[in-house]
């Protein structure tokens, strides 16, 4: 029974942990497609803009 167990608890581990190296990779990628938008259209100070993007 306990193999059973931890069989699941390392699938469900390494799920999660997939899942969320998935979406990390995703929003970075987000982040650097908006970059050229903010370098262009916005006119603020850089710790503005840096400030912009680390909130994201």
């Amino acid at each position: 029974m306990e193999v059973v167990n931890k069989k699941s608890s390392v699938l469900l581990i390494t799920l999660v942990v997939s899942l969320g190296g998935f979406l990390f990779g995703f929003d970075m990628a987000v982040v650097s497609g908006v970059l050229p938008f903010y370098r262009k259209n916005i006119r603020c100070r850089q710790w503005l803009k840096v400030g912009l993007l680390r909130s994201h």
